[in-house]
């Protein structure tokens, strides 16, 4: 028999009372993506804003583990950054192997001042990610879109037409 695992409006009644009670409340929506806009330009305050987000008190709490609720939270951020470093041109493989390689070395961390720079790191990879695809990079949007979708699925046959129904 399958466990019932979905959350009832109580379930979030209680946290939101928890958080009013401990006086927390979440970034603004501009706020939380400020990083993301700096990612996007290449602008390297992307890296502080990322740290400055990973503080606990800025953040809701995913695990009440405070190391496991870091590395959750390591991963939401560099997740999102690179879908937003896809977003600034960068090639989709290069952007999500990025990503996956910082995962995998926080993985291996076993603490959060640790986590909080591995972050750092990423940031600033994904900085001058963005800064070399804009200095290197004339491309227009939908050859952007060609060129991740080649490079996806090299191993298979594409055609022309296939390419233009992706940038439809």
């Amino acid at each position: 028999m399958k466990k019932d695992t979905s959350i009832d409006l109580n379930e979030i009644r209680a946290l939101l009372h928890e958080n009013a009670e401990r006086r927390f409340i979440h970034p603004t929506h501009h706020e939380d993506m400020l990083r993301y806009y700096y990612l996007q330009q290449g602008d390297m305050r992307a890296v502080d804003e990322a740290m400055r987000t990973l503080n606990a008190s800025m953040q809701g709490t995913l695990s009440k583990d405070s190391l496991r609720n870091m590395k959750y939270l390591f991963v939401v951020t560099v997740a999102l950054a690179a879908r937003f470093v896809v977003e600034s041109g960068v090639p989709l493989e290069k952007s999500y192997a990025i990503s996956d390689l910082y995962i995998q070395k926080m993985d291996l961390l076993g603490n959060e001042s640790d986590i909080v720079q591995l972050v750092g790191e990423c940031y600033r990879d994904y900085v001058n990610a963005v800064r070399e695809h804009k200095k290197s990079n004339n491309y227009s949007k939908p050859i952007m879109i060609c060129l991740n979708y080649i490079a996806s699925h090299f191993n298979e046959k594409i055609t022309l037409e296939m390419l233009s129904a992706k940038t439809q």
